[in-house]
């Protein structure tokens, strides 16, 4: 008769735990790498900004042109270091969602541990009981011989 392994339902538990975290990590990596290719997008515009700014300038830009310039510039500028500040905040995210998916795993580890060591004390004792009862048959026809 085999056991019941009493942390069965907070084993579930900690199994469902474990695969919520890593959902959590794939989503917020999935979210990271959108973010990066925000960044990257963002770069490329400020990059292609400078260049045409560069470009007028050396042709000659009026007054107001190269305000105008300036000011989209800058506004480009702030759209990199914004999407800079979110991928490093992302980043920050994904590690601490990593800590947890880690964490889930090493409890839902120690649970299987110890499901594994009852199942195996199960088998002992179970192993013990038909050897007795083999002896039991054994004495007694033994015994019926006599």
């Amino acid at each position: 008769m085999a056991a019941r392994f009493r942390l069965a339902r907070v084993l579930e538990l900690r199994t469902r735990l474990r695969e919520q975290a890593q959902d959590d990590v794939s989503r917020r990596a999935a979210e990271l790498a959108a973010l990066r290719a925000r960044e990257a997008a963002a770069r490329r515009a400020d990059l292609e900004v400078r260049a045409a700014g560069a470009s007028a300038l050396g042709r000659g830009i009026a007054g107001v042109d190269l305000l105008a310039w300036q000011a989209y510039a800058e506004a480009a500028a702030a759209r990199v270091d914004a999407a800079v500040r979110d991928v490093a905040a992302a980043g920050e995210v994904l590690l601490q969602a990593r800590s947890v998916l880690r964490t889930r795993r090493i409890e839902e580890r120690q649970l299987e541990r110890l499901r594994d060591r009852a199942q195996d004390r199960a088998a002992v004792v179970d192993a013990r009981a038909e050897t007795i009862q083999l002896d039991d048959l054994a004495l007694r026809q033994q015994a019926t011989r006599r």
